[in-house]
């Protein structure tokens, strides 16, 4: 298992440095079918139903400038094969948190919130209820 959490924790810091690049290729339209992309704000908060079934990797911008909000992650026991990378796009003007399915964990804890502007955060599952923080 923890070779399986490297082994996934290596292909993240890979994702780190092509954030940037994915969000300027949905821009235009031009992104792989692995990949979608989703933008959540105060206003619409919500990730279910936002992304493809297939999609391996999803690419999260927030936009905090209305105010804070909450977003619910998918359960971590179902997401198989996903990685969720969370860029907060718009300078941060109020905190956004991640919240963990009720049992399921954030690294350690049922919550994260993001405090950093323009910061990414990369979650995987470790598919038995936990999000793991990599990169």
């Amino acid at each position: 298992m923890n070779n399986d959490i490297g082994e996934i924790t290596r292909q993240v810091n890979g994702l780190n440095a092509l954030v940037d690049q994915l969000y300027a290729r949905v821009t235009k339209l031009e992104r792989p079918e692995f990949i979608d992309v989703v933008t959540l704000s105060t206003a619409q908060p919500w990730l279910t139903g936002k992304y493809r079934a297939a999609a391996e990797h999803i690419v999260v911008t927030l936009d905090a400038t209305l105010g804070a909000f909450t977003v619910t992650l998918p359960s971590a026991r179902d997401s198989k094969n996903i990685i969720l990378i969370f860029k907060e796009c718009k300078g941060l003007t109020a905190a956004v948190t991640l919240q963990a399915k009720p049992g399921e964990y954030i690294d350690n804890a049922n919550t994260k919130v993001l405090t950093t502007a323009y910061g990414t955060l990369n979650l995987v599952s470790d598919r038995a209820g936990v999000w793991l923080i990599a990169g």
